[in-house]
């Protein structure tokens, strides 16, 4: 693929490159063709698309053509024999879009209880990892604070960019803060 002739647009340019002409038009079904003229020479058929793709399209439509009255008549033939042709047609779309993902639990008279159908909010999802319990004294969880100085993670209660350490509060703020102070000085 080429590189955009006005680099200098950047993303705001509308250059899609050159791939998707591979992939529109009649390029996919020339592939399929192609293939279908390979695997017939492989076959003993003496087929060469260059040579003659008038035979070989013609050849193609007649194979499609056996190859989907085969497949109608093996599916009819099970049919036949077990039935079950109800299966093969699709539901009512407006089955398919009517399910939903929300959950609605119901009482012993079948009044909903949770979910939009009993005009209540919804009950909070609740997560499998516990939530708003901090370790060691922190006020704050890990990755709530950044150091860009030594590009690390940390808390945001005490700046501090060890993991699991115990909370040192504002003192230790502060502390950390004239430390990076008088390093940057020396």
């Amino acid at each position: 693929m080429r590189e955009t002739p006005r680099p200098d647009l950047g993303d705001d340019g509308d250059f899609a490159g050159d791939n998707f002409v591979r992939h529109g038009g009649d390029s996919s079904r020339l592939a399929e063709v192609e293939a279908y003229a390979r695997e017939a020479y492989d076959k003993g058929q003496a087929l060469h698309l260059q040579a003659d793709p008038t035979q070989v399209e013609l050849m193609n439509k007649v194979f499609r053509e056996r190859k989907e009255k085969l497949q109608a008549s093996k599916t009819n033939k099970v049919l036949d024999k077990y039935g079950g042709e109800e299966h093969l047609q699709a539901p009512d779309e407006r089955l398919i879009f009517a399910q939903t993902e929300t959950f609605t639990e119901y009482d012993r008279t079948g009044q909903p209880l949770t979910g939009p159908e009993a005009g209540r909010p919804r009950a909070a999802a609740t997560s499998r990892y516990e939530e708003d319990v901090w370790l060691h004294n922190h006020t704050a969880v890990w990755g709530s604070y950044f150091d860009r100085a030594a590009m690390r993670w940390g808390y945001a209660d005490d700046h501090s960019t060890q993991r699991n350490s115990y909370s040192t509060g504002a003192a230790g703020r502060r502390a950390r803060e004239l430390a990076a102070a008088t390093a940057a000085a020396a």
